[in-house]
């Protein structure tokens, strides 16, 4: 782990986002000392030897001076100390400037969304950005909300959802146009996708725009209700995976050929990529990384049934409410044709805080009018945690390879890293 990347990009969040919004002198006090203290310590950190190891000190460079010593030696040495101190003060100079200049993930400007904006419809030209909030958002795209004014604007908000250069996935955000709007067409409620623009040279990378839907999230970023979740949202959640596990896709032409592919093949195809994704990404190999895509590929779930639509990231912290109602189910930048029972086996422990297994299994069984397959569920039990490893290894490697990368990815690759790792270890204990 480089320690100094993590430093930087601390700092860079509290000069960027923090600073301009404390108001009292005392804390912007103490804000301008813990951003200087951060800067002696990454310079410190440079100071030392490969993967944080201390340099040793040079030979005789901090003996106390023996007898033998001459003034003139005492004054090298007080010299050499002296350069050094100066040194170090240039070198923090440095990194407070290099902090000032603009990240990876500035702000785009209003202007330029609006330009963009009244290209993509000649008519408005009336047509006025408001406001743009940044919310932090997950940890694989960056998500801009535009307030628009005009008479011709295409709705009153609509939301960028921009590729990331530090997503954990790789894919991009122009790739859910089409499910979002099979989904869509099937009345499942989420965001209407309007269009993908995947001309990077426009925002500087691909996204995809869709309306604001009401409501807000039922957890944060750290899988913390922000909402009171009860067996009313837990039934609700299962019944919204049951409708779109439920689409007709040999009707969608476009999906036709990934529903026909034999269940075993999707699934080890999935594997491969996301091992490799592993190999490239991971700093040191895991035992439990290992023996988990092991245990997988032999176990591969035999399935006669077609693929369906897999959102991938079936979880609470994806599903917006607005007053009790569900709005939209979010972040569809997993989904792919495959076994349903992997989005059933992803959010089973949240569920199951609200509903038994035999409620929530009744009730979506009589949704889709199947039972739940018990060995596929045990299957893909393990599979969250698996791809949780994976990914959040991919956050670390950027903040290592990348100091301008922002703080989502620094704390995502170290937070759900070990949480994940844990988790999985833990998963071959009910195998």
């Amino acid at each position: 782990m480089h320690i100094a990347s993590y430093l930087r990009v601390l700092r860079r969040e509290l000069t960027m986002s923090v600073a301009p919004e404390v108001r009292s002198p005392r804390a912007c006090d103490s804000l301008a000392m813990a951003v200087g203290l951060l800067d002696s310590l990454v310079v410190a950190l440079e100071a030392r030897e490969p993967h944080g190891g201390l340099a040793d000190t040079p030979p005789g460079e901090g003996a106390i001076a023996g007898e033998q010593d001459t003034w003139a030696d005492r004054i090298q040495r007080v010299r050499r100390e002296r350069i050094a101190l100066d040194r170090e003060e240039a070198a923090e100079r440095r990194e407070a400037d290099a902090a000032k200049q603009p990240a990876g993930d500035a702000r785009i400007a209003t202007g330029r969304i609006e330009d963009y904006l009244r290209q993509r419809n000649p008519r408005g030209r009336d047509l006025l950005v408001k406001k743009i909030d940044a919310p932090l958002g997950g940890y694989s795209k960056d998500t801009l909300i535009v307030h628009l004014a005009g008479a011709d604007r295409p709705a009153d908000a609509v939301v960028l959802r921009c590729d990331s250069p530090f997503s954990p996935l790789e894919g991009s955000a122009a790739d859910e146009l089409e499910v979002l709007r099979a989904v869509h067409a099937a009345g499942i409620p989420v965001a209407e996708a309007l269009w993908c623009e995947r001309d990077a040279s426009v925002l500087g990378r691909a996204f995809l725009v869709s309306r604001l839907v009401s409501g807000q999230p039922v957890m944060n970023y750290r899988q913390e209700p922000t909402a009171e979740i009860g067996r009313d949202v837990a039934e609700k959640f299962v019944q919204l995976l049951a409708d779109i596990h439920s689409i007709d896709l040999p009707r969608v032409a476009s999906f036709r050929g990934a529903v026909e592919r034999p269940m075993a093949a999707q699934v080890s195809s999935m594997l491969d990529a996301f091992e490799a994704q592993w190999n490239r990404h991971c700093e040191r190999q895991s035992a439990i990384v290992t023996a988990a895509f092991a245990w997988m590929r032999g176990n591969l779930p035999r399935s006669d049934s077609v693929g369906r639509i897999v959102h991938g990231d079936a979880t609470f912290r994806n599903l917006m409410l607005d007053d009790g109602r569900v709005t939209a189910l979010l972040d569809w930048e997993t989904w792919h044709i495959g076994d349903p029972v992997e989005d059933l086996a992803y959010c089973r422990d949240e569920i199951e805080r609200y509903l038994s297994t035999s409620q929530w299994q009744a009730l979506y069984a009589s949704k889709v009018g199947r039972p739940v397959d018990q060995d596929r569920l045990r299957y893909w039990s393990l599979w969250k945690w698996l791809r949780g490893s994976v990914t959040s290894v991919t956050l670390k490697a950027k903040v290592n390879s990348d100091a301008a990368c922002d703080l989502r990815t620094a704390f995502g690759g170290i937070h759900f890293t070990r949480l994940c790792l844990r988790q999985l270890a833990e998963g071959f204990e009910h195998l």
